[in-house]
C-alpha cells in the first residue's frame, strides 16, 4: 500500500487522493501490527509520507498535527538525542515556516542543529541543512520583511552568517565536488548580499553559482531563472541597479505653494536623513511631506506622482515592497492619464513597481 501510494503520488492529478486512501489504510495496518508501538520505523515513515502529500497539495493544517506525532513519536522511539528526532523537527520546522509561524520554526529549526551537531558531529551534510533552513527563515520570512530596516538589516546579516557556515560545513563534506546544496547556498547568500547593498559582490556569487544551478536543476527551474535575473539586473547601467536608487526629494518651485513646500523641508530635516541614509526614521516625516504637497496641488499633478515614485524608492529601502508597489502603480496611473501610457516618465515610474517585485521574489509580475 505505501508503495502504490508513492506511484499514485508521482502520477499526479486525481490519482493523488488514491495515494492519501493508500497510506491511511498503510498506517490503519501498521497500528494493527505494531499496536502500542507506534514509534516503529515503518509506522512513521507512512505518517511521515501522509504528511508530505498534505504539505504538496498545500493542506498544511491537516498536515501540521501529524508532523508533530511524528515528533512525538521519534522522541518515544529513539530518545531526546538520535539523529531521527532531528530530522522530524525539521518537517515541523518546514511545515512551520510555511504557515508563518516564525517564532516555532526557530525554534524548531535551532532544537534540530544542535541534536544534529551534537549526534552527526560539525561537519556533517544535515548540519549544514539545517543552517540552509535557518538562513532562509531569517532571510525570506516576514521575521525579516515586516520590519523596521535596521532590525532587518540585523536578520539578514543573521541569514548570512547561517548560509556561510552552511558553506564551510559544505565544502569540508563534498571538496571539489559540485553538489547540488552548494549551489543552492551559494545563491541564497547572493540574495542576501543584495538585500543588504553589496551588489558587487552579490554579482560575483551570482556569476559563480549559475551555471551550477543550470547543470543541477535545468535552465527553467526557478532557481535557475531567478539567478538568471539578478544577474541581468545587476548588470544594468550604474544607475539603474537596483538599490542604489536613493529617494530624493524634487526642489520646489519659487511660487507660494513652492516657499510653504520649502519651509516644511527645512522644519522637518527629512532631506538630513535622506542624506544620512536613515531611511526608517525618514519614512513618517516623508509620508507627512506627501500628505501636505497632495493638499496643495493636489492628487492628479505631475509633481504628486513624482514625490509618489520617490516615497515608493523610500518603501523599498525600508523593506517594505508591497507598500512600494501599490505607490508606484498610483504613479504610473496618475502619469499615463496626464501623458499617455507611451511617455518616457511612465516608464521611468514603472521601474519601481518592477524591482519592488523582484524584492518579493514575485518575477513573472516583475
Amino acid at each position: 500500500l505505501a508503495e502504490a501510494a508513492l506511484v499514485y503520488r508521482n502520477l499526479g492529478g486525481p490519482r493523488a487522493m488514491m495515494a492519501e486512501a493508500s497510506l491511511e489504510r498503510a498506517l490503519m495496518f501498521r497500528e494493527m501490527e505494531y499496536g502500542g508501538e507506534l514509534g516503529h520505523p515503518l509506522f512513521m515513515e507512512d505518517l511521515r509520507s501522509l504528511a508530505e502529500l498534505l504539505v504538496h497539495q498545500q493542506r498544511f493544517a491537516e498536515a501540521l498535527p501529524r508532523v508533530q506525532r511524528c515528533v512525538d513519536l521519534s522522541y518515544l522511539h529513539y530518545g531526546m538525542a538520535h539523529p531521527q528526532v532531528a530530522h522530524a523537527l525539521n518537517d515541523l520546522g518546514s511545515l512551520q515556516f510555511w504557515q508563518g509561524q516564525a517564532e516555532q520554526a526557530l525554534e524548531s529549526f535551532g532544537k534540530a542543529l544542535v541534536l544534529r551537531e551534537q549526534g552527526l558531529g560539525p561537519t556533517h551534510p544535515e548540519v549544514a541543512n539545517s543552517m540552509l533552513y535557518l538562513g532562509l527563515l531569517f532571510a525570506r520570512h516576514p521575521l525579516s520583511h515586516s520590519t523596521p530596516g535596521e532590525l532587518r538589516t540585523q536578520h539578514l546579516q543573521a541569514a548570512a552568517e547561517y548560509f556561510l557556515r552552511a558553506l564551510d560545513v559544505m565544502e569540508k563534506a563534498y571538496p571539489e565536488v559540485l553538489h547540488p546544496e552548494k549551489a543552492k547556498a551559494t545563491y541564497h547568500l547572493a540574495v542576501v548580499r543584495h538585500d543588504l547593498g553589496r551588489h558587487s559582490e552579490a554579482l560575483d556569487l551570482l556569476q559563480k553559482c549559475q551555471p551550477w544551478l543550470h547543470q543541477c536543476f535545468g535552465a527553467h527551474d526557478g532557481l535557475s531563472l531567478s539567478c538568471v535575473a539578478y544577474v541581468k539586473s545587476l548588470s544594468l547601467p550604474k544607475s539603474l541597479v537596483p538599490g542604489e536608487r536613493v529617494p530624493q526629494i524634487p526642489e520646489p518651485g519659487s511660487s507660494a505653494v513652492g516657499s510653504q513646500l520649502q519651509e516644511f523641508l527645512q522644519q522637518s530635516r527629512l532631506k538630513e536623513l535622506l542624506a544620512a541614509g536613515r531611511f526608517p526614521q525618514a519614512l513618517p516625516l516623508f509620508q507627512k511631506y506627501v500628505d501636505y504637497q497632495e493638499n496643495l496641488v493636489g492628487s492628479q499633478s505631475p509633481e504628486f506622482a513624482t514625490l509618489l515614485v520617490e516615497l515608493c524608492w523610500l518603501h523599498e529601502h525600508c523593506g517594505q515592497p508591497e507598500q512600494a508597489v501599490l505607490l508606484a502603480l498610483r504613479a504610473v496611473a496618475i502619469l499615463e492619464a496626464l501623458y499617455g501610457p507611451a511617455h518616457a516618465t511612465v516608464a521611468e515610474a514603472l521601474y519601481g513597481p518592477a524591482h519592488a517585485t523582484v524584492a518579493e521574489a514575485l518575477y513573472g509580475p516583475a
